[in-house]
């Protein structure tokens, strides 16, 4: 997600349970045929902070109005992540993610980031295959130069933008299992595990009952490299991510769904790593 926030999900060292292979990941549920439980304009906004009480900073997630990018319409969800003045001394200060997603099955087309830490403005753009096993093309930028890599993804190749919009229209229940791959900080990362309970979660954006997935996330190409994960979605129409749990070199960090509007109320200020930000599209 785009640190100092989109981590959202990372919490505590993982047992060493193996990764699993490509073959046992399967396919995601198509979307399902009743409306989606959220429309263009929607705006969610979440705190985020290091767990004993130290403000990380702030994302806002819009969902955009369709636009066409490389030839075929796509949905955009944007992230925008800003770092409190404490974060701003180890990590990103400023950043915005866009996942532009196929509208017939929410997989991202493509994905784009650009952000400014401590060393300077920074870009990375992502090419996603179609459903299936296939390569997922990346191609970044920074102070120091920049480069090109392919990364050899699962049946469902996601981002760390999109995933949340993908995962709020899965029929969910308590038992069920899921596989998929998510991009990164240019790397591929293989998140596994089930929906573990329904429970109730307060927010500052009030009381849900919700269903919390909990699982692990390996590096593909290191599979040592994990994170145990947890979200709560809310049980109900809007299907919102209420809550979410994570780790930075900082410590555990939480985000928190602080308010949920269904239009949005303008947008938001684009981050200072985009002003003339190097082969943008």
């Amino acid at each position: 997600m785009l640190a100092p926030a989109v981590a959202l999900l990372l919490a505590a060292a993982a047992a060493e349970e193996p990764i699993p292979a490509v073959s046992r990941c399967r396919a995601l549920p198509e979307l399902p045929a009743r409306r989606l439980p959220f429309r263009t304009g929607e705006r969610l906004e979440y705190s985020v902070d290091l767990l004993g009480g130290v403000p990380a900073g702030r994302v806002t997630l819009d969902l955009l109005a369709p636009v066409r990018r490389f030839g075929a319409l796509t949905l955009p969800a944007r992230a925008h992540a800003l770092g409190s003045e404490f974060f701003q001394r180890f990590g990103k200060v400023d950043s915005l993610g866009v996942s532009y997603l196929r509208p017939r099955n929410l997989h991202p087309a493509s994905y784009r980031e650009d952000f400014l830490g401590p060393g300077g403005k920074y870009w990375t753009e992502v090419g996603f295959p179609e459903l299936g096993p296939g390569r997922v093309r990346v191609r970044f930028g920074n102070p120091g130069g920049g480069g090109e890599k392919s990364l050899f993804s699962a049946p469902d190749a996601l981002d760390d933008v999109g995933v949340f919009y993908l995962l709020r229209t899965l029929p969910l229940k308590v038992g069920e299992s899921l596989c998929f791959d998510v991009y990164g900080a240019r790397h591929l990362w293989r998140v596994w595990g089930a929906v573990a309970a329904r429970e109730a979660i307060d927010t500052p954006a009030g009381h849900f009952m919700a269903l919390r997935l909990d699982g692990q996330a390996a590096r593909v190409d290191s599979p040592a490299r994990r994170k145990r994960l947890r979200l709560w979605i809310s049980d109900d129409p809007r299907r919102l991510p209420v809550a979410a749990m994570g780790e930075l070199d900082l410590g555990p960090v939480r985000a928190l769904l602080t308010s949920a509007t269904t239009a949005a109320t303008g947008p938001p200020p684009a981050p200072r790593a985009c002003a003339g930000s190097a082969r943008s599209r």
